[in-house]
C-alpha cells in the first residue's frame, strides 16, 4: 500500500522500481538479509568475543504483514566470527551467493508457476555493514562511511548531503581497484545479477537510533516541562498488564 506522501513497503521505493528483475516480474521473491554477531557465553565474562558466532537470517518481504513474525524469519547461515576475521567474510558468503544466483536464474516452482527472486536489501549494524560490504572495519579510520566519501575531518564541517561525494558504481570500482577511500575488498553480494548494495535501500535504523534520536532526545530534555507533559499523555494512552485501566504506580 502506497502512502500519498511517501512509501510504506519496499515495492513503493525507487530501488524496487529500478531493479530489472522486480520491474519485469513484480511478484518475484524479495529476500531481505540480516546479519549480526552474538555471544554464546556471558557477554560480561572473560571469554567474551572468543566464542562469538556470526548469524545470517532472511525474511520474505513479499509478505509485509508477517515481517515481524518469527515464522517469517529464517536461518541462512551460522559461522565462527574468528574464522570470518581470519579468512574473510567472503569465504563464508561464497557458500550462500551461488544458491541465490540459482534463485535469480532458475527460480522455484509454486503451483506450476516459475518464480524468480533475489536480495532486495541487507540489514545490519554499522560494523556488520562495513564487514559484509567490504569497507574499513574501524570507525576511527579516515574514510569510514559506506554511503559517502567524506573524510573524518570533513565530516566535522560538512553537513549538507548535496555537498558530499556519494558512493556510486563509478567511484566505487575506482576505489576498489586502488583500495582507497575506505574500500578494503569486493562485496560478495555484488556478484548477484540483480543486486548491488550501492543501489539498495540504505539501512537507517541503526544510524537513527544511535545518532539522530540521541541528539533529538537531548534537545527535548532541555524543555523538561514539555517532555514530562508529553510522557504523561503517551503513557496514559498505553494499556498495561492487558488492561487499559492499569498504569504505572507513579502516575496514580
Amino acid at each position: 500500500m502506497k502512502l500519498s506522501n511517501g512509501y510504506k513497503y519496499f515495492k513503493d521505493s525507487n530501488s524496487f522500481k529500478s531493479n530489472k528483475l522486480y520491474s519485469e516480474f513484480p511478484n518475484s521473491i524479495q529476500l531481505q538479509i540480516f546479519y549480526d554477531d552474538f555471544e554464546t557465553v556471558n557477554p560480561l565474562g572473560s571469554k567474551r568475543g572468543v566464542h562469538k558466532i556470526g548469524a545470517l537470517y532472511f525474511i520474505l518481504r513479499n509478505f509485509p504483514d508477517f515481517n515481524t513474525q518469527l515464522s517469517n524469519i529464517h536461518l541462512l547461515g551460522l559461522f565462527y566470527t574468528e574464522d570470518a576475521k581470519k579468512y574473510g567474510v567472503n569465504n563464508v558468503l561464497r557458500h550462500i551467493v551461488p544458491d541465490i544466483q540459482i534463485l535469480e536464474t532458475v527460480g522455484i516452482k509454486v503451483q506450476g508457476v516459475q518464480i524468480l527472486g533475489t536480495v532486495c536489501s541487507i540489514v545490519h549494524d554499522n560494523l556488520g555493514g562495513n564487514t559484509l560490504l567490504g569497507f574499513m572495519e574501524s570507525f576511527s579510520s579516515n574514510y569510514y562511511c559506506r554511503i559517502c566519501c567524506t573524510s573524518k575531518s570533513e565530516a566535522q564541517n560538512i553537513f549538507d548531503h548535496s555537498k558530499m561525494i556519494i558512493r556510486d558504481r563509478t567511484n566505487y570500482f575506482s576505489h576498489l581497484s586502488s583500495n582507497s577511500f575506505g574500500v578494503q575488498g569486493e562485496c560478495e553480494f555484488n556478484k548477484l545479477n540483480y543486486f548491488n548494495f550501492l543501489d539498495s535501500p540504505t539501512v537507517a535504523k541503526h544510524e537513527v537510533m544511535w545518532c539522530a534520536i540521541t541528539i533529538a532526545i537531548s534537545l527535548c530534555i532541555q524543555c523538561r516541562s514539555f517532555v514530562i507533559i508529553l510522557l504523561q499523555i503517551v503513557i496514559r494512552r498505553l494499556a498495561y498488564l492487558g488492561s487499559e485501566h492499569v498504569y504505572p504506580r507513579f502516575l496514580l
